[in-house]
């Protein structure tokens, strides 16, 4: 009872400081990805920087500004969430709302991105199994004890929202009983943002009462990334978006908006795969220079993406939508819907082309639409005041169902670009809940094309998401509950015989089994007597391992890396 007081005590200390930790990085590979509670991405909201560096510690930047726009219709009228700048309470706040009457309460808790990498919770399971979080020798990641696994019922928040695993099956996160967060890759960063502010929104459109749960999250040095070596370059960010309202919504539009600035943002182009769903940026020549204080990749500039990998399922429209070659097949996804873009406000820009202002000019741009109302035409070399509409602004050769024949990318001077990918869903009921998946993704083409290089590396990182394969490299479900004798692994990491050595005999009926990340056994025998013993883990992959020691109804378990 006093380690589970201590334990509390500490958890209350962590919630009150949450506030410091409203914008956090993802940073356990190639990238340094900033990521706030209120929703935006990869800008630091102190100064309005770039926060997407790539390589991490170059000082050179792939992306900036980017967030989610949120647009739709209930009884003839617009709804509208959307935002161009990372400013607190604009159109988005932090934290849930409530499941009756979709309010905001307990924002304050909730000004936090909970930052735990998959070793965390891995050393967690460990350690509870050995006795060590009980007896207190042993303090978990403070973000695992603070995980935000419930909502506050007696305020009407949903009884569920971080995802966790629920050891003792009672709804009810308590790392003092076992339970522990579940999270996507080897690290993530969590956050709980909604639609609802004090002020009008900035975008000048009403609320919807959305509920948003966002998982950031990247992949380590293992095994699994070092197959797929896109993923040192690659973020992934994973939405639930939840209609806490009493309306439904049609014509209902998600679009990712981001300020797609690559290293020196005066000089980009940007285009769109239409089959593969993704947007991208790239330079307009061949030399990304510094300038104004804006790092430039220099020669041989790379190209990065926003890659749609999970959208609303599609109605049964006749139409492929997904550009698989099947029509209305069971499970197809809408994907992107509309690819456009806006210019800010400089001499010789058509008027038509700048920012938005009002809610339906956020609108027009989610529907291929300019600020004026005109639509997005292919015939033009800018895509403004032309005759033959389009929903994709610069698709190069992938989209084959278009209007206008050939090739079309961009041949206007190069310059700062901002870019909206969209998905549509006809229908969104009270309750329900949109998933929402994407991938960011930065190709280095050494000499060759970066876009060839970039349309290789965004191929290779969907097939790896679409495999299922890849959800974490360090990821396990071991739990024990009891304790048997201590034990130690030597030497660690191994590479060919690992010893596992108790100090004292061990009792008839002892067993050892090793595992891997996925709870595999891949080896294991029993032994009676041996104090030390020696485990043959040549034919093993590299990787992480956990060997686990029973005896007389107990167990212990120990971690291990296999080189």
């Amino acid at each position: 009872m006093k380690s589970a007081t201590l334990l509390s005590l500490l958890c209350v200390g962590i919630a009150t400081q949450a506030q410091n930790n409203s914008f956090r990085y993802l940073d356990i590979n190639q990238v340094k990805a900033g990521v706030s509670s209120m929703g935006s991405l990869h800008c630091d909201p102190a100064g309005y920087y770039p926060a997407y560096e790539v390589p991490k510690g170059s000082g050179k930047h792939s992306s900036a500004f980017t967030n989610l726009w949120f647009g739709g219709i209930s009884n003839n009228q617009l709804y509208l969430s959307a935002q161009l700048l990372p400013q607190p309470g604009l159109d988005f706040n932090s934290g849930p709302l409530t499941t009756t009457n979709a309010t905001v309460t307990d924002s304050a808790k909730f000004i936090n991105v909970w930052k735990l990498n998959q070793s965390d919770i891995n050393d967690f399971i460990v350690n509870y199994a050995n006795g060590n979080v009980q007896n207190g020798s042993y303090v978990p990641a403070p973000d695992l004890l603070s995980w935000p696994g419930n909502g506050n019922i007696s305020k009407s928040q949903s009884p569920l929202l971080a995802p966790f695993k629920d050891v003792d099956s009672d709804g009810i996160y308590d790392p003092m009983s076992g339970d522990y967060p579940l999270i996507k890759g080897d690290q993530a960063l969590f956050f709980i943002y909604n639609d609802v502010t004090a002020s009008p929104h900035a975008s000048g459109g009403a609320s919807f009462g959305l509920e948003i749960h966002g998982m950031a999250y990247a992949y380590g040095t293992c095994s699994v990334a070092a197959a797929n070596p896109a993923l040192a370059y690659t973020t992934f960010y994973d939405y639930t978006i939840i209609n806490r309202s009493t309306k439904t919504y049609t014509d209902f539009h998600i679009g990712l908006y981001t300020e797609a600035d690559l290293g020196q943002y005066a000089d980009d182009y940007i285009g769109c795969d239409v089959k593969d769903h993704y947007g991208y940026v790239y330079n307009g020549d061949g030399d990304d220079e510094t300038l104004g204080g804006a790092n430039g990749y220099g020669p041989n500039p790379p190209a990065a993406a926003f890659v749609m990998l999970e959208s609303p399922e599609s109605d049964a429209d006749g139409l492929d939508n997904d550009y698989d070659g099947l029509v209305d097949e069971s499970g197809e996804q809408t994907g992107m819907t509309n690819f456009s873009y806006f210019f800010n406000p400089i001499i010789g820009t058509p008027a038509g082309m700048v920012a938005p202002s009002t809610a339906s000019e956020y609108y027009n741009y989610m529907h291929s639409i300019w600020k004026d109302g005109s639509p997005v035409t292919c015939n033009t070399t800018n895509g403004y005041g032309g005759t033959n509409a389009t929903p994709y602004l610069f698709p190069g050769a992938s989209y084959t169902n278009s209007a206008c024949s050939g090739s079309w990318s961009e041949s206007t001077p190069p310059g700062d670009r901002r870019y909206i990918m969209s998905t549509r869903y006809d229908t969104y009921l009270p309750g329900e809940h949109i998933h929402m998946v994407y991938a960011h993704v930065s190709s280095f083409p050494g000499s060759g094309s970066a876009l060839s290089k970039l349309d290789q590396d965004v191929n290779a990182v969907k097939a790896f998401y679409q495999s299922g394969a890849g959800n974490s490299c360090l990821a396990t479900s071991l739990r024990e509950e009891t304790q048997a004798p201590a034990f130690t692994l030597y030497p660690n990491p191994a590479s060919s015989q690992l010893n596992l050595s108790t100090g004292k005999p061990l009792a008839a009926g002892t067993s050892v089994t090793v595992s891997d990340v996925y709870g595999n056994i891949v080896a294991g025998s029993s032994y009676e007597g041996d104090k030390a013993i020696s485990i043959d883990v040549r034919s093993l992959a590299a990787g992480i391992y956990f060997v686990k020691l029973s005896t007389d109804g107990k167990s212990s378990v120990g971690k291990f890396i296999k080189q």
